[in-house]
């Protein structure tokens, strides 16, 4: 079973200013004062939202754990899908929260694997190297999208497919 986290609950602030520079009329800018106050607030609420994040992530592989004692699970690590932003404070603590999860039931003897996909998306410089390559920056002009391209969910995917095959053997 494959396991992975959005950013979602910590991204709102950064959705606000996309969706303020969308209204009017102007073209998202990382270096604008919107933006730095939209990552300042994200930033801000990490310990809040990171918390909440490795509780529900927690509570949901004990559920499935529950159902299925026997799964083999594969928790997804996250990518930096903001690679302008060189303080890599979000990326970091949703993937400790990630880990946090995995190590607060993987101590009870389970099968669980973290599966890093920051090199995959980022290279080995987790803000510039392949970003712009495989991550979707704007699909129209002003309007944000943070999501892989194609090419980017098949790093992902092989990624997991190497984790798979070490776990069984082909």
């Amino acid at each position: 079973m494959t396991i992975t986290v959005g950013a979602d609950d910590f991204l709102g602030p950064l959705y606000d200013y996309f969706d303020y520079c969308v209204a009017n009329q102007l073209i998202p800018d990382p270096e604008s004062s919107g933006f730095i106050s939209a990552m300042a607030t994200i930033i801000a609420s990490i310990p809040a939202n990171g918390s909440l994040l490795q509780n529900n992530l927690t509570q949901i592989i004990q559920y499935i754990l529950t159902v299925n004692p026997d799964v083999q699970i594969y928790l997804m690590g996250y990518y930096n899908p903001l690679p302008m932003i060189v303080d890599n404070t979000v990326t970091g603590s949703i993937n400790a929260c990630i880990l946090g999860a995995k190590n607060a039931v993987d101590s009870e003897g389970n099968n669980i694997t973290y599966v890093t996909t920051l090199m995959a998306i980022n290279g080995t410089d987790p803000y510039f190297a392949y970003a712009e390559e495989y991550l979707i920056q704007f699909v129209l002009p002003g309007i944000p999208d943070i999501h892989p391209t194609t090419i980017g969910y098949q790093r992902i995917a092989s990624v997991f497919n190497s984790a798979i095959a070490d776990d069984f053997g082909f």
